[in-house]
């Protein structure tokens, strides 16, 4: 990997560790204001409606902002029982090929989560909820993954293309038989 393909993954990595950051404290912000609406409905009779509106637009965002981490450290589902099946040459073959299509897949995202997020800002769309949201605050999010993730599968396209099939270290687990938990 050349000096300016590293630098930008290592920016790349550093975004995602970020947005994944900040995905985790969507989490736990979800988690608060759900436990604050459940005392105050139960103990002090002051359900608060707004918390369940909320609480779907921080979905929203946590998904959005932490799916390209994830992708970058193997943590999507896969079917292991196929792919444990296939050799080293076929499997390099299927992840490649998996990600030309995760590639896709997120650039239609990106493209469409563009355009929408666009013409709901220049029309001024509103959630008719409680809070009242602007729509483009809460698709704003799909691009910015989206894009983000298409980078992720372009580069795991690249590495299994090349032949490079090392697995993140941060979720590397160990191989059977190697002495770890036995």
């Amino acid at each position: 990997m050349s000096s300016r393909q590293n630098i930008w993954s290592k920016a790349l990595d550093w975004v995602e560790d970020i947005l994944a950051w900040i995905a985790g404290i969507c989490i736990v912000a979800m988690m608060l204001a759900i436990s604050y609406s459940v005392i105050a409905r139960f103990v002090f009779n002051a359900p608060q409606p707004a918390v369940i509106e909320l609480s779907g637009y921080l979905l929203l965002y946590t998904t959005f902002l932490g799916v390209p981490w994830l992708l970058r450290n193997d943590g999507h589902v896969k079917v292991d029982l196929l792919i444990s099946k296939l050799g080293p040459r076929a499997r390099r073959v299927f992840d490649t090929v998996t990600s030309v299509f995760g590639l896709v897949v997120a650039l239609v995202l990106l493209w469409r989560g563009v355009l929408v997020t666009i013409d709901f800002y220049a029309r001024g769309m509103k959630v008719f909820n409680i809070l009242a949201t602007p729509q483009y605050i809460l698709l704003a999010v799909i691009p910015v993954g989206s894009l983000l993730l298409a980078f992720e599968f372009g580069r795991r396209m690249y590495r299994f293309a090349r032949g490079r099939e090392e697995k993140p270290a941060r979720l590397a687990r160990p191989a059977a038989g190697d002495g770890e938990g036995s």
